[in-house]
C-alpha cells in the first residue's frame, strides 16, 4: 500500500558438513577445472561471467580488494580452456558463505553448476568448514536441495515504485 514491490526473492539455506572425508570425493568431469582468481585478466573473465549469469555488474575494484583476503576464495570454473562459472567463498570462523555462483548461459542446463557446487562443497570441507550457508534463487534452490542444503527462511528485497 506504500508503493513498494518485491524485486528479488531468495531462500537462505545451509549445509552441515560431515567429518567423513570420503563423502566429499568428487568424480572428475573431463576438461573441468577450478582455479582461484589471481590476476587482472582472471578478474575480467570472472566479472564477465557474473554479468552474464546475473544481469548486473560488479565494480572491478571491489573484486581487486578481495583477492588477497585470507578468509576469501574467488573461484572460476573452466571447461577445457573456457571460463564458464564464478563463485566466492567467504569464511567466518567455521562457517563458509557461498556467493555469486553463476554459470555462463551457453553452459547452463548441462550439469556444470552441479559439478561446480560439488567441488565447492569439497573445498569447503578441506578448508575446515563446519557449515556452509548461501542465498538461493528460485532457479538455484532445487540444485542446492538435491545437494543436501536445507531452507532456513525467505529473504525478500523491495523497491519503491
Amino acid at each position: 500500500k506504500n508503493h513498494w514491490h518485491c524485486i528479488l526473492e531468495q531462500t537462505a539455506m545451509f549445509l552441515a558438513l560431515s567429518k567423513d572425508t570420503d563423502e566429499y570425493c568428487v568424480e572428475p568431469r573431463m576438461g573441468f577445472t577450478i582455479k582461484r582468481v589471481k590476476t587482472s585478466q582472471d578478474i575480467i573473465l570472472w566479472l564477465n561471467i557474473v554479468s552474464e549469469a546475473f544481469g548486473y555488474s560488479i565494480e572491478r575494484e571491489v573484486i581487486e580488494k578481495l583477492i588477497d583476503e585470507p578468509d576469501m576464495q574467488i573461484l572460476m570454473a573452466y571447461q577445457n580452456d573456457q571460463a564458464i562459472a564464478s563463485a566466492i567463498l567467504y569464511k567466518t570462523s567455521d562457517i563458509i558463505g557461498i556467493h555469486q555462483v553463476g554459470v555462463k548461459q551457453d553452459y547452463q542446463g548441462k550439469g556444470f553448476a552441479r559439478t561446480f557446487m560439488k567441488e565447492i562443497i569439497a573445498a569447503c570441507h578441506l578448508w575446515q568448514g563446519k557449515d556452509i550457508v548461501l542465498q538461493a534463487s528460485s532457479s538455484g534452490r532445487p540444485l542446492y536441495e538435491q545437494l543436501g542444503f536445507k531452507a532456513q527462511f525467505l529473504i525478500k528485497s523491495y523497491q519503491r515504485q
